[in-house]
C-alpha cells in the first residue's frame, strides 16, 4: 500500500491507518475521525472498488508531543517515571558483611537505669532526629520503637476505589541464608501496578523495620478483590536477591476505620501440598474507601490484568517470585503434573467437612448461635421443611435448586464464622447488602491478640486427627488390596516371555513423552486453577463474588418460585401434543407443506453463499475487534517499555492461589486513631495506561481530572451560564 499527502494540522497524531488494494491515500485532514474511499493507481480501473479507509486522529496535546519527543530521542526522563523507579529502590542498608568490622552489633550497659541491660545496633541507621539515643537499644525497646507511626511514605498505584496503608513492622525466625553473617533482608510489596521496596536490615534473622526507615506505602485500589502481596528477601550486591519467603493478603477482608497489626507464616510458594515456615512477617494494614457502595459495584466489572514493568531484570525477578511463588506451575516437569494431580486429590478432603454437616444436618444439632448463647438447628429445620414441600409438589425443583445454592452458601459462611479461629470469618452477607444499598460501611473490628487461641487450635488438631485417620483407612485398605492382588497373581499363567529389565520410574521417560504429557499438564492446570475460584467463590475469600452469587440465586429461586410451573408445563406440553401429533397435520401436509417449492441446485447454492458469507462477515468483525484489541495491548506494551522499562511481569487479581494463608494468632485489629503529626508523603503513582492513540499515565490523567473539578466549582458562573447549563 502506498499511504501519501497526510494532512495533520494542529500538530494532530494520526495512527491506524490500513490500506490494501495497493491504494493511494491523499488529502486526509485531521478531524474527530474521518472515513475516506480510497482513490485507484493510475494502472487500475477507475470503476473497481477498492474499499475504504479509516483514520482515527485527534488534537496533539502536550502529553503526546512531550511523549513523542522522548521516545524519538530516549533522551533524560519523561515526567520522572524511571527517577521514581530509581527512587523505589535505592533504599539504605545492604552493608551487613562490614558491619562487624565496622561497628559492635550490641553493648552492654555498666550504668545508669539500663545497666547490665544488653542493647543492640538498631539499622540500618538511628533516628537522625535522636540519633544518640537510638544507636542502641533493647529488644523491648526495638519492638516498641518499631510499632511507632511511620515518618515516611511512598503513594503508589493508579486506582480510584480506596487506598491500602501498609506498613512492614518486621520479621521473625528468618533462615540464615548468608555464608558470611546472617540474612540480610528486606520486604518488597506488590500491589495492582505499584509496588515498594523496604530498607535492608542487615545480620539479624528478627529484624525490625524502624518508623524513620523506608517501610511505609499507600496503594490506590483499582479493584476490591486484590491481593497485596509481601516477599521477604535476602539482599545479595552482586548476584540475585534470594527470596525467604511470600505471602498474599486479602485486602477485601479488611474493614475500614480498623487499624490492623497481623502476622504471616512464610512459604516460598503457595501451591506445593509440603510447604514449611520460613519465619513470619508482621504487617499493620488500614483501608479508606471513598464509598463502600462503589468498592461493592466495582466487583461486577470483570477485573483489569494488570501488569508492571522494570529496567533491571535482577527486579523482575524478584517481582515475578513475589507474585508467583518459586515453584513454576506452567513449565513442563513430572513435578508439576505431580502437584496438579495431588492438587486434585486434596479435594476429596471436602467429603470429611461434608460428612460432619450432613450428620448435624440429620440429627438436628445446634449450628446456628441465637442470642449469642443458644445454638439452634436452623439448618434442620430448612431441610425438613424443604424436604415436606418439595414432595408435596414436585414442581418447586427449579426455585428449590437456587435456594440450595444460596444457602449452602450461607450455611459455609455461617460455618466459619461460627468457628474459633477469628481470622478465618468473613464480611456477612447482610453487611454487604447494607453497603451495597446504604452506601455504608460497618464499624471499626476489633480483635485482640490470641482471641480464643486455645478453642482455634482445639478445632483444627480435631479436623486434622480426623482426616488423619480418614487417609490411614483409606491406605490399609488399599495395601490390603494391593497384598490380595499380589497374592493371585501366580494363578494367572499367561506365558510371559518378556525377560528385558523394567524400569518403573515415569521419570525416566519424561522427555519423550513430552509431546503427550505437557497437554495433559496444560489441561490440568487450567482445571486446578477454575476449581481455585470455584473454591474460593463458595468458600467466601472471594466474599464480594459470593455475596452476589446468594443474591442472584435467591432472587432466580423467587422468580422460580412464584412462577406456576405446574400450569405452565401442563399447557405447554398440552399445546405440544394437540399442534404437532394432532390429525390435523394430515391437512397441513396436503394444503402446504407438499406444494412447498423445491429449490434448484442453483438456488441452494446460491443459499448457503449467502450462509457462508454472513458467517464470514461475522468471523470479520470478531478478528477486527481482535485486532484491536490486540494492537491496544501491543501499544500499551510499547509504550510502558519507553516509560518504564523492558521487562514485564502479570500481576492476578483473582485469588488464583491453591492455599490461602491465614493470621497467626498474636494478630490483633483496633480502632484507628490518626497520627498527632502528619508524615512526609512522597508521590510516585503507578504504571497503568488510558486512553488511545498516545496511552497517558491514569495517575496523571486523574490528577488532571481532579483539578478541573476543583476550578470548575471555584469559577463564577454568571445567572445567563447557570441557566444554560440547568437546561442543558
Amino acid at each position: 500500500a502506498v499511504v501519501s499527502g497526510v494532512k495533520a494540522g494542529g500538530g494532530a497524531v494520526v495512527s491506524g491507518v490500513k490500506a490494501g488494494g495497493g491504494a493511494v491515500v491523499s488529502g486526509v485532514k485531521a478531524g474527530a475521525g474521518a472515513i475516506n474511499q480510497l482513490n485507484p493507481l493510475a494502472s487500475k480501473r477507475a470503476d473497481d472498488d477498492y474499499g475504504f479507509i479509516t483514520i482515527r486522529c485527534r488534537e496533539a496535546t502536550s502529553y503526546d508531543k512531550k511523549f513523542l519527543k522522548f521516545a524519538d530521542e530516549q533522551k533524560g526522563d519523561f515526567l520522572g517515571c524511571r527517577q521514581n523507579i530509581d527512587f523505589i529502590f535505592d533504599t539504605k542498608g545492604g552493608d551487613g558483611s562490614l558491619i562487624p568490622t565496622t561497628k559492635a552489633l550490641s553493648i552492654v550497659e555498666k550504668a545508669g537505669p539500663d545497666a547490665g541491660v544488653e542493647k543492640f545496633l538498631v539499622r540500618p541507621e538511628p533516628d537522625p532526629k535522636r540519633p544518640a539515643v537510638t544507636k542502641y537499644l533493647s529488644e523491648q525497646e526495638i519492638h516498641a520503637e518499631s510499632l511507632k507511626p511511620s515518618n515516611e511514605w511512598l503513594y503508589l498505584g493508579s486506582g480510584t476505589s480506596g487506598r491500602l496503608f501498609v506498613e512492614v513492622i518486621g520479621c521473625d525466625g528468618l533462615p540464615n541464608t548468608d555464608v558470611i553473617g546472617k540474612t540480610d533482608s528486606f520486604a518488597l510489596v506488590v500491589f495492582e501496578d505499584g509496588y515498594g521496596k523496604t530498607d535492608v536490615v542487615d545480620d539479624v534473622l528478627s529484624p525490625r523495620f524502624m518508623p524513620w526507615a523506608r517501610r511505609a506505602f499507600i496503594f490506590n485500589i483499582e479493584h476490591p478483590s486484590s491481593d497485596l502481596k509481601v516477599g521477604i528477601f535476602d539482599y545479595d550486591s552482586m548476584g540475585q536477591n534470594d527470596m525467604i519467603g511470600r505471602v498474599s493478603v486479602p485486602v477485601s477482608s479488611l474493614r475500614p476505620e480498623t487499624e490492623y497489626v497481623l502476622s504471616y507464616n512464610l512459604y516460598e510458594d503457595a501451591v506445593t501440598p509440603e510447604r514449611k515456615p520460613q519465619g513470619s512477617v508482621t504487617l499493620r494494614l488500614r483501608v479508606e474507601f471513598d464509598s463502600p457502595k462503589q468498592v461493592v459495584m466495582a466487583n461486577l466489572s470483570p477485573p483489569v490484568e494488570q501488569f508492571i514493568n522494570f529496567q533491571n531484570p535482577k527486579h523482575l525477578a524478584m517481582a515475578k517470585t513475589v507474585v508467583d511463588g518459586k515453584t513454576d506451575m506452567v513449565s513442563y516437569g513430572i513435578g508439576t503434573l505431580t502437584m496438579h494431580i495431588s492438587e486434585l486429590l486434596s479435594y476429596l478432603n471436602v467429603t470429611y467437612y461434608i460428612g460432619d454437616a450432613i450428620i448435624s444436618l440429620l440429627f438436628w444439632r445446634g449450628q446456628v448461635p441465637l442470642f449469642g448463647k443458644f445454638m439452634i438447628p436452623l439448618h434442620s429445620m430448612i431441610a425438613f421443611f424443604a424436604a415436606i414441600t418439595f414432595v408435596e409438589r414436585p414442581t418447586l425443583c427449579f426455585s428449590y435448586f437456587w435456594f440450595g445454592n444460596a444457602w449452602l452458601l450461607l450455611a459455609i459462611q455461617n460455618w466459619r464464622n461460627t468457628a474459633p479461629h477469628a481470622w478465618n470469618r468473613t464480611t456477612p452477607f447482610a453487611r454487604i447488602l447494607m453497603m451495597m444499598a446504604l452506601d455504608k460501611a460497618a464499624g471499626p473490628e476489633i480483635i485482640p491478640a490470641d482471641f480464643q487461641k486455645m478453642e482455634a487450635d482445639e478445632y483444627e488438631f480435631y479436623m486434622a486427627e480426623k482426616i488423619r485417620r480418614a487417609e490411614e483407612a483409606a491406605l490399609k485398605r488399599y495395601e490390603e488390596n494391593n497384598k490380595l492382588w499380589e497374592e493371585t497373581q501366580h494363578l494367572d499363567q499367561t506365558g510371559e516371555t518378556d525377560i528385558s529389565t523394567k524400569k518403573s520410574s515415569l521419570a525416566d521417560y519424561a522427555s519423550p513423552f513430552k509431546s503427550i504429557l505437557y497437554p495433559i499438564q496444560q489441561i490440568l492446570y487450567s482445571v486446578c486453577y477454575y476449581l481455585r475460584i470455584v473454591r474460593n467463590i463458595y468458600l467466601w475469600d472471594e466474599q464480594y463474588y459470593a455475596a452476589f452469587l446468594t443474591a442472584a440465586s435467591i432472587l432466580v429461586g423467587l422468580v422460580f418460585y412464584i412462577l406456576p410451573w405446574a400450569f405452565i408445563l401442563r399447557w405447554t406440553g398440552r399445546i405440544v401434543a394437540w399442534l404437532v401429533f394432532g390429525p390435523h397435520m394430515k391437512l397441513v401436509d396436503v394444503f402446504y407443506y407438499s406444494k412447498l417449492k423445491v429449490d434448484t441446485e442453483e438456488e441452494e447454492l446460491k443459499k448457503m453463499e449467502e450462509y457462508y458469507k454472513g458467517l464470514k462477515e461475522d468471523a470479520t468483525k470478531n478478528a477486527e475487534l481482535a485486532r484491536i484489541k490486540t494492537e491496544e495491548a501491543v501499544k500499551q506494551k510499547s509504550v510502558k517499555e519507553i516509560l518504564f522499562g523492558q521487562f514485564v511481569t502479570r500481576v492476578p487479581v483473582i485469588k488464583c492461589e491453591s492455599f490461602i494463608d491465614l493470621p497467626l494468632h498474636n494478630s490483633y485489629s483496633k480502632k484507628y486513631v490518626p497520627p498527632a503529626k502528619e508524615p512526609t508523603v512522597y508521590h510516585i503513582g503507578g504504571q497503568a495506561l488510558v486512553g488511545t492513540i498516545i496511552p497517558e499515565l491514569q495517575s496523571i490523567k486523574d490528577q488532571k481530572d481532579a483539578k478541573e473539578k476543583k476550578d470548575a466549582k471555584k469559577a463564577p458562573k454568571s445567572e445567563e451560564s447557570k441557566g444554560k447549563i440547568k437546561n442543558v
